[in-house]
């Protein structure tokens, strides 16, 4: 597994992703609440070291609602096993805030303030998002250069994929990937984790995710693919 870890201040936090996470436009904040997300990220900075991992397979068998690498079966669903159509290779990836974020998320200093504690959520939620765009980039780089394109991202959880497959996905990691633990749901501790599939191959098509087919209002995808829109 290739793991990487990223300084905060090297990261692209998207600061427009943290307020909408808020349920806020960042023009309709407050001086208030503005001062406490950049308070907030000036805490963490010093000691808030993301990480992401992966490792890439090659898909060995695929029907429309799945695919097969190292051996095992991931029934994805149609709407994401599409995207998988032309793809040779899958990255299989985490991504993390970390530990220490935590450990940050529930200091007096934040979980003794309601509102501190929302931010913190909020960003915490932004890090790990980002922390996941990083990768997706570094692998696009680095296998561009080897004539192959990548996809989106797609996570266990969302437009049909259940969440119970964590488990086989964690199964191609070594124990506690880039210090994620998951647990007997397929929940992810550190909490402000993400894991998914990235599609790569030399006819793949970044395309749009499936929100017009999905139309599940709470997914983030969707709340991206609007803001693309």
């Amino acid at each position: 597994m290739t793991a990487v870890y990223i300084p905060l201040s090297l990261l692209e936090v998207d600061s427009d992703e943290i307020y909408r996470n808020m349920g806020m436009d960042f023009t309709a904040a407050d001086k208030e609440i503005t001062a406490l997300v950049s308070e907030s990220m000036k805490e963490l900075l010093p000691f808030c070291h993301p990480r992401y991992g992966y490792t890439i397979y090659p898909i060995t068998d695929r029907d429309t609602s799945g695919i097969t690498i190292s051996g095992k079966r991931f029934n994805m669903g149609k709407i994401i096993t599409r995207f998988f159509a032309q793809a040779e290779y899958c990255a299989v990836f985490v991504a993390t805030a970390g530990n220490k974020f935590t450990s940050w998320y529930h200091s007096e200093n934040v979980s003794g303030d309601i509102v501190k504690a929302l931010i913190g959520d909020c960003i915490g939620s932004e890090i790990a998002e980002a922390a996941a765009r990083r990768l997706a980039q570094d692998i696009t780089v680095k296998y561009e250069a080897k004539g192959l394109k990548t996809g989106n991202s797609y996570s266990p959880g969302y437009c049909g994929w259940d969440i119970s497959e964590q488990h086989k996905l964690f199964s191609l990691f070594p124990n506690d990937p880039c210090g994620i633990i998951l647990n007997e749901s397929g929940l992810m501790n550190p909490v402000k984790s993400v894991s998914g599939f990235i599609p790569i191959g030399r006819d793949v098509k970044k395309m749009p995710y499936g929100c017009a087919i999905c139309k599940r209002s709470d997914c983030y995808k969707n709340k991206h693919n609007q803001k693309s829109n």
